[in-house]
């Protein structure tokens, strides 16, 4: 037994040893398929972030190094395969938008306009792309500056989902853990727990069933309103079958009564048609008698416009004839006017005249008083001439007897005295020169004096002359101006006056023209208010329309509630351009007397007030049963076509309210131009759509075509709304362009009456003017005849002060030479003193004697000398004296011619035969003017009243004219209306049976009574409204309304069974998704905590499921634990950034070990650890290089030597980055 046993213990052994090895040989096949396998062949780049040129890396088995150093473009790589791979984010790519990663330019070269990306992987055996049947699969991305961005799998355009989609469970992919850039490491450290899921997610693999349950979410919440829509559906049809039911049972009932009903109203129509004629003729004789009377009125109004026009014409002639008597008139009141004022001049002439004569008189009696003076001052300058003659006498005696004596003696001592002599006799005739102008000196200043006071006296009058001067010829200035302005005024006044007079002139034919105006406008006037009065009294009276339509609407405008109940009628609510009257009153038929209700209960509520009234049969349409039937879109394409106006409903206008009736008549109604047109369309589109031409022939969609002779449209209900807008805007641009006449008559009359005004103050202004321009002449001339005498008076009187200031010069001159005399009798006595000292040595006694003697000589020449002075002074006082006197007798003189002159001229003012009062004929010619202005005055004022009066019969005949026009135009209308009514009935016969008069009569009945036919049909239309309405297709409806909901009971059971499968697929997506999460998540857990150690060489690791908010572990987040060796257990944010870069690496590697990734790019993930976990780092990357292909970039030295293949990336031309193979040497020099 235990042999037995020891057997059986030694085959089960024998039986693991066995299933061991299998698993060493798959474990060896699996390394032998994955060693040395070449997944992610290479990466070409064209015109990404710094690759200008194109590049392409060519990767190798194993570890795959890429080093540089900073900022040549090695992390570009890793953008690059990210970017390919799907990455929509600018930031992850390190760019503000996504055209940042297209190659901007340098210095040297210009901007890229797009970039592109390919990555080349090895897909044999399709062991990375089981889904892709290609050995070789390419990814290419291409981007341009528009934004546009393409997705290519093997050269062929795809969606960016397709790609995405490719690499779901595979490791690769944006969001996965094949791309670890710089900066990754921190996020997975820093990163909430919940946002942690997605790299474990897509390690456990169940990335592609999460979006195939989303996906399928989706669609579930589709079905969901699928389905509801088709229950809500089946409801809405339920509930129509029923009413569809009682709709049939009625539809043989309405069609017997229909029937009947014809047959009444066809005869009915015959015998109205047949019997209208006599009717007219009583209405034609009204016409005629108002057309007489109109004519006698017409010859009444002619009458009196003739009488009006012709005192318009004979008030023009006065109003001329009192023109001119009126300026006759003011001229000869500025005439007299004028003599008034030369009366004034000359008084104030002969004032001037007078003052001038006082003052000569004046003048003359002061020059008498100083002859006078000057006489006197004459006799007594002779008598003292007189005594000093005497004296100068006895003088003369004496002197000549010691000169006589002197002489003797000179000759005895004549010799050597002869020079002394001749010295004393200069020195002797010096004295008598100086005494002679001594002697004189008191007669030249007095002279002087009188000369100095006669230029003063001159100055003074030559200046008070010039004052005046200026003062007069200030004057003549004002009255020249006054002169010229009243002038100027004159000219323009009369300007204005012509004017003002051709304005009045204006003013009356304008005035004439606008009444002219006025009364043919009242004439145009009164026909147009007629015919709107009648066109109105038909609209408001329902003429035209059925019988009970017409009654209802009238007592809907007394009875408020029946009137809150009618929305109104169809033919009311519509307004039709008129060149589609008639198609659209065709194309709406016996629609257009519609009654238009808001719902069913305001029909019914109707129908009852119809029947209690007995008033007939109405056809309403409530609004709430309205349902639109618009055109199919597959044959909208008859709204293009040639000769089509498009649809009914679009070429009318009608308030919003009104669309549901529009549309339910007319919205799947086309109009077009003609039958040949009509008929193609129709053909074309297999009697698809209703059509309506513009003659108003119908092709309606049972194939029937309904068409012939047209009637006159109008008479038709819209025609004759159409009718009344035309009346109403006639009447308003009437009544606006009599208001805009009688505006401008107005505002004539108002400016007649301001012409009249101002022509009359014109004429006074006039007057006045004349006036002041003569007194202005006259004062002018006067001013003048002042300022030439005064200039000539100036002239004489500067000349003579002319002559004195010389005279007063001379005088100057003398009294100047006294002093140049005076030395030089100084220099004779200087020279004669010496010469007599010198003399001394003659003889004492004789020279005594002489000396003597000689002083007794030179004494009496001084005196003859004084006295001859004296003579000579008084005779220059006599001489001034003498012209004093000439000077006064001379300007008397001229002061008596003065006086002469003036008193002439005065005697001449007195003696003029200027006309100084005005005449008595022209007194009289002034009172024959004003007696016949107060004529023509009178004449005017009966003229006006006669005008007005005129003008008032003319209104009053213009009134009875136009109320005459008003009879004639309503009986008119009672003769259309009678026309109307028989038409309506054609109308209706035409439109509800598809009748003329003469179809009609092959339905003719011999045997039918007229009387209480009306009745009758009244009854028959109360059957047939009791029916209510009914559906001649309701059977049909029925089955059709039937077999669609049978067909969507169908439907809703698919979409039933569709939403219990989709249920199904999600709770299994979920329980899948699940199972395999839980078991990869416990996997790496289990990893981490392996590698962590190995890694760290000690210490504890941990990752945990955080199920505090949920139930569900594909909705936990994941905490991560370390405690590296030495430290206590704690969360990784209290970690060395070393640390931390070494726990994420941990992470990577365990996933790495439960499922390896066909690549893994790591950008510079290793750049915190030491040396030392560098070196750790690389070995592991060379350990878990037999199964996952490594592209590392990287700064250290231990992974450059763990690399098998190294390309370096250097940037020769700055901004441009290339890619060279480089060896391990050269790597070491670019290491940390």
């Amino acid at each position: 037994m235990f042999h037995s046993h020891c057997e059986t213990v030694v085959k089960h052994l024998k039986n693991r040893l066995k299933n061991v090895l299998l698993y060493v040989k798959i474990i060896e096949i699996i390394i032998r398929r994955y060693s040395n396998l070449l997944n992610f062949v290479k990466i070409e780049a064209r015109g990404f972030k710094s690759f200008a040129d194109k590049i392409e890396i060519p990767f190798q088995e194993g570890v795959t190094a890429i080093i540089g150093p900073n900022g040549c473009g090695k992390s570009n790589v890793a953008d690059a395969i990210r970017w390919t791979l799907g990455e929509q984010s600018a930031k992850s790519l390190r760019g503000k938008n996504m055209q940042d990663v297209i190659f901007a330019g340098t210095e040297k070269r210009k901007s890229m306009s797009y970039c592109e990306v390919s990555l080349t992987f090895n897909n044999s055996d399709q062991h990375i792309f089981p889904t892709m049947p290609f050995d070789e699969v390419v990814i290419t991305r291409k981007l341009d500056r528009s934004g546009l961005s393409e997705y290519y799998i093997n050269h062929n355009r795809v969606r960016m989902r397709d790609v995405i989609s490719l690499f779901h469970d595979t490791g690769i992919g944006k969001e996965g853990y094949s791309i670890i850039g710089q900066g990754r490491v921190a996020e997975i450290m820093s990163a909430k727990p919940g946002d942690r899921r997605q790299i474990f997610e897509e390690a456990a693999g169940i990335s592609k069933f999460r979006a195939q349950r989303t996906e399928a979410e989706r669609k579930l919440e589709k079905t969901a309103v699928n389905l509801d829509t088709a229950n809500q559906l089946i409801d809405e049809i339920q509930k129509q079958i029923n009413p569809l039911r009682r709709q049939a049972e009625t539809a043989q009932k309405y069609f017997e009564l229909k029937s009947e009903l014809k047959k009444n109203e066809v005869n009915l129509y015959i015998y109205n048609y047949e019997n209208n004629q006599s009717i007219k003729e009583k209405i034609n004789a009204k016409i005629d008698k108002a057309q007489t009377e109109l004519k006698i009125r017409e010859m009444q109004l002619a009458e009196c416009v003739k009488k009006y026009d012709d005192c318009m014409r004979e008030l023009a002639g006065i109003d001329r004839v009192y023109d001119d008597a009126n300026g006759e008139l003011l001229s000869l009141k500025v005439d007299a006017a004028k003599i008034e004022g030369q009366a004034g001049i000359l008084k104030e002439r002969i004032n001037h005249i007078q003052g001038e004569i006082t003052r000569l008189n004046s003048e003359l009696q002061s020059i008498d008083n100083q002859l006078i003076v000057s006489g006197q001052l004459i006799q007594k300058a002779e008598e003292k001439k007189e005594s000093e003659f005497q004296a100068f006498l006895l003088a003369k005696q004496e002197a000549d007897a010691l000169e006589a004596k002197y002489s003797t003696l000179t000759r005895t001592l004549a010799g050597s005295e002869t020079d002394l002599e001749a010295r004393n006799n200069e020195y002797v005739r010096a004295i008598e020169e100086l005494g002679a102008l001594k002697t004189n000196l008191s007669s030249i200043v007095a002279e002087k004096g009188i000369n100095d006071e006669r230029a003063k006296n001159l100055l003074e009058l030559v200046n008070q002359q010039k004052a005046r001067l200026d003062e007069e010829l200030t004057n003549l200035s004002i009255y020249d101006g006054n002169v010229k302005s009243t002038k100027e005024r004159m000219r323009q006044v009369m300007s204005e006056y012509n004017e003002t007079l051709s304005t009045k002139m204006e003013c009356q034919e304008a005035i004439k023209s606008y009444g002219e105006d006025v009364l043919a406008l009242n004439q145009k006037l009164a026909i147009v208010l007629g015919n709107l009065n009648l066109a109105t009294s038909i609209k408001n009276d329902y003429a035209g329309y059925q019988e009970a339509v017409k009654r209802l609407m009238q007592d809907s405008k007394h009875d408020p509630v029946l009137e809150s109940k009618i929305m109104g009628v169809m033919a009311e609510v519509i307004t039709v351009p008129s060149d589609f009257e008639a198609a659209i009153e065709y194309a709406l038929g016996g629609a257009m007397q519609n009654v238009l209700v808001e719902n069913e209960n305001d029909a019914r509520d109707l129908i009852n007030y119809l029947k209690q009234k007995g008033y007939g049969r109405i056809t309403f349409r409530p609004l709430t049963s309205c349902r639109p039937r618009p055109i199919a879109p597959e044959h909208r394409g008859i709204l293009t076509e040639p000769g089509c106006y498009g649809l009914a409903s679009d070429l009318i206008k009608y308030d919003k309210k009104f669309d549901g009736f529009v549309q339910t008549l007319l919205g799947s109604t086309v109009v077009v131009n003609n039958i040949d047109n009509a008929i193609r369309i129709f053909k074309k589109y297999n009697q698809a759509v209703k059509i309506v031409t513009l003659d108003g022939e119908i092709f309606s969609r049972g194939g029937e075509i309904t068409g012939g002779s047209r009637r006159s449209q109008t008479n038709g209900l819209l025609a004759q709304e159409k009718k009344i807008e035309q009346y109403q805007s006639s009447l308003e641009k009437i009544k606006n362009n009599i208001a805009l006449l009688n505006k401008q008559k107005e505002e004539r009359e108002q400016e007649l009456k301001d012409c009249e005004e101002r022509i009359e103050s014109l004429n006074k202004e006039i007057g006045e003017l004349r006036i002041d321009n003569g007194l202005n002449e006259d004062k002018a001339k006067q001013a003048f005849e002042v300022t030439e005498a005064l200039k000539a008076e100036i002239a004489e009187k500067a000349k003579e002060y002319e002559v004195v200031k010389a005279r007063i010069k001379e005088l100057d001159e003398k009294v100047s030479s006294i002093d140049e005399l005076e030395k030089i009798v100084n220099e004779r006595k200087e020279e004669y003193t010496s010469l007599l000292e010198s003399s001394k040595n003659t003889s004492s006694e004789q020279k005594s004697e002489r000396e003597t003697m000689m002083t007794q000589v030179t004494e009496m020449r001084v005196k003859l000398a004084g006295y001859k002075a004296n003579l000579d002074s008084i005779d220059q006082e006599l001489n001034r004296y003498n012209r004093e006197k000439q000077s006064l007798e001379e300007d008397k003189i001229d002061c008596i011619a003065d006086l002469k002159r003036e008193e002439q001229n005065l005697a001449n003012i007195e003696n003029a035969p200027e006309k100084t009062q005005f005449s008595k004929e022209d007194e009289e010619r002034i009172a024959v003017l004003e007696k016949q202005i107060a004529e023509f005055s009178e004449r005017k004022q009966t003229l006006t009243e006669t005008i007005k009066n005129l003008d008032a019969e003319k209104t009053r005949l213009t009134e009875e004219k136009s109320k005459l026009g008003e009879d004639k135009v309503r009986a008119e209308g009672m003769l259309e209306q009678v026309d109307i009514e028989i038409r309506n009935q054609q109308q209706h016969i035409l439109e509800e049976y598809d009748l003329t008069y003469s179809s009609c009569l092959e339905f003719k009945d011999p045997e039918f009574k007229s009387y209480g036919a009306l009745t009758v049909i009244s009854d028959l239309k109360k059957s047939i409204n009791r029916l209510g309405d009914v559906n001649p297709l309701a059977l049909q409806t029925l089955q059709e309304t039937e077999a669609r909901l049978q067909e969507q009971v169908t439907y809703r059971d698919d979409i039933q069974k569709a939403y219990d499968d989709i249920v199904t697929i999600i709770n299994e997506l979920t329980g899948e998704m699940q199972i395999k999460f839980t078991d990869a998540f416990t996997q790496i857990s289990e990893n981490f905590k392996e590698v962590f150690q190995q890694l760290f060489g000690g210490g504890k690791g941990e990752l945990r499921l955080n199920m505090q908010d949920t139930d569900d572990p594909l909705e936990a987040g994941i905490d991560i634990y370390a405690q590296p060796p030495g430290k206590k257990l704690q969360n990784i944010s209290l970690l060395s950034g070393g640390e931390q870069a070494l726990t994420a690496i941990s992470i990577l590697f365990a996933i790495l070990k439960l499922k390896p990734m066909p690549f893994c790019v790591l950008d510079e993930i290793e750049a915190a650890l030491d040396d030392a976990n560098v070196n750790l780092f690389a070995e592991f990357l060379k350990k878990f290089s037999d199964y996952t292909q490594f592209i590392v970039i990287t700064h250290r030295k231990p992974t450059m030597r763990h690399a098998d293949t190294i390309f370096g990336v250097t940037m020769e031309e700055k901004g441009v980055t290339k890619i060279v193979s480089i060896e391990f040497e050269d790597a070491v020099k670019h290491a940390k």
